[in-house]
């Protein structure tokens, strides 16, 4: 028989038999000393160090689930069940999927597995779930109390910030090497006409750079100018997550007296707070809506990343990607000639007078659409069976759900009446958008377009919805495939619309 181990230490299993060394020894031994009918050799043991029981994203338990299903064992051992997992849902999922999908044999050096007893140690594996589950979460709750009580004595909890050192007890102390950089960003910001953004690049052009050796980023300085723990005080916030898993930055957070010493002045820390609430105050007088039409649909055609809409203090709108690639970084296109380009294309697809005697000769080319969205939703469904019975991974579902899930949408026949509306809607096209506003042109666009991919000022493509797409097609006689989708293309020598696959 072809065993491997798993061993594991989150942070607070550094001592005693949990240590790494006395859990491989232990699985070694253990299956040295099997009976003949369960003789092997162990072909691995899979490692992780400090990574708590309570997920399953650790590396080399997620490489021990992939050569689980390549079948390149027999059998699992853990020194005890909690190290598989300290999570009952957990548990319970990866030995049905490890068990029954991969028709592996699990057991425990302390502890009794189904593989050995089937009824004492159904039983004695359920209990291990439970009292797993309720040591991580009794040991969270402690962890929780303690972190407030040192806060409450005026003790840091987690890692200094930038500008700040801690000592061994607790301690926040000046930082001598990143506290000119601190005051750097304190007094440019306190002048009262520079943005985060650009406390951020005085920073960088200072070379200045964070704990973990990156450049300052807007987001970065906002949170740091208005940290008071640089007055001498010292924050809490329970954490809490979300239902996806991500922390929850709603709850309360209290601040306590520290036992530090104010590292910055007073005086310049709060005139940072009173320029921060004036520009507050100047951008609530403000518009607050900037609306361009083409946000929410241009992309980079370099990058593939969003393109934002922003408004320049003198009221120019301008569109650019969010990436730092090379090919579009900073790039502020005027906002009038995107949008000129893309009514110019979508002026010129009217459809001509015989297009309902096109149209009867390519409806062979959609009639399969409908049998094809059957096939997907039936593979949505086999694979919904698979993670309720805890046969799939939870990143693997995710990932083909997503793909089966995207290929279904766009295999959905064209209902008739969507056909009728987008009829209705491009021949009257170019009348409607020189007589609307910029919500109802950004209406318009979005009843048409899916995409608007850009290289520059200049608009590369169109990806047009599916009704529109079809008409598209039918009146000019494009190419469309199977999924429906095609792509507007602007020609490079002018203008001119022509048609490719999506």
């Amino acid at each position: 028989m072809r065993y491997v181990g798993y061993v594991r230490i989150s942070s607070e299993d550094q001592h005693g038999n949990y240590s790494l060394t006395a859990q491989r020894h232990a699985i070694e031994t253990w299956i040295a000393r099997r009976p003949v009918q369960y003789a092997g050799s162990l072909m691995r043991i899979y490692q992780d160090e400090c990574f708590t029981g309570t997920t399953d994203e650790r590396p080399a338990f997620q490489q021990m689930l992939r050569d689980a299903r390549s079948g390149k064992f027999d059998a699992l051992v853990v020194h005890k069940w909690d190290r598989l997992a300290r999570s009952r849902l957990d548990a319970i999922r990866y030995k049905a999927l490890m068990g029954r999908e991969c028709a592996l044999k699990l057991f425990a050096v302390e502890g009794i597995s189904e593989d050995e007893d089937e009824f004492v140690g159904m039983l004695f594996e359920a209990m291990i779930e439970v009292w797993s589950e309720f040591y991580s979460r009794n040991l969270s709750r402690e962890t929780r109390k303690g972190k407030h009580e040192k806060a409450r004595e005026g003790k840091h909890n987690n890692q200094p910030p930038f500008g700040a050192a801690i000592t061994p007890d607790g301690i926040l102390i000046p930082d001598q090497k990143e506290l000119p950089g601190l005051m750097l960003a304190l007094e440019t910001y306190a002048e009262g006409c520079h943005s985060d953004n650009r406390v951020a690049e005085v920073l960088d052009h200072a070379g200045c750079r964070t704990k973990q050796g990156k450049r300052f980023t807007g987001e970065m300085v906002r949170h740091m100018l208005q940290n008071r723990t640089y007055l001498g005080q010292v924050r809490y916030q329970a954490y809490r997550k979300h239902g996806d898993g991500s922390r929850d930055k709603s709850v309360k957070t209290e601040w306590f007296k520290g036992q530090h010493e104010p590292m910055v002045p007073v005086e310049l820390f709060e005139r940072c707070q009173e320029v921060r609430r004036q520009r507050r105050r100047y951008r609530r007088n403000s518009p607050q809506f900037l609306i361009c039409p083409l946000s929410g649909l241009l992309y980079c055609h370099h990058c593939g990343r969003r393109m934002r809409a922003q408004k320049s203090p003198t009221g120019r709108r301008y569109y650019h990607c969010i990436s730092e690639c090379a090919e579009c970084a900073h790039q502020m296109i005027p906002a009038a000639v995107l949008e000129q380009q893309v009514f110019e294309l979508l002026a010129g697809l009217d459809l001509p007078q015989d297009w309902r005697v096109r149209k009867q000769g390519v409806a062979s080319d959609w009639a399969q659409t409908t049998e094809r969205a059957r096939e997907l939703q039936g593979s949505i469904e086999r694979l919904d069976f698979r993670w309720d019975m805890g046969f799939i991974e939870k990143g693997d579902y995710l990932a083909k759900r997503t793909a089966l899930q995207q290929q279904l949408e766009k295999n959905q026949p064209i209902a008739e009446q969507e056909l009728t509306d987008a009829e209705n809607v491009l021949p009257r096209f170019r009348e409607d958008w020189q007589s609307g506003n910029a919500a109802e042109r950004k209406l318009l666009l979005h009843t048409i377009l899916e995409a608007v991919s850009v290289s520059g000022r200049e608009v590369q493509a169109l990806t047009l919805h599916p009704p529109f797409a079809y008409l598209v097609h039918v009146a000019n006689n494009g190419v469309v495939d199977t999924e429906g989708r095609m792509v507007v293309k602007l020609s490079e020598t002018s203008n001119a619309v022509s048609g490719a696959v999506a």
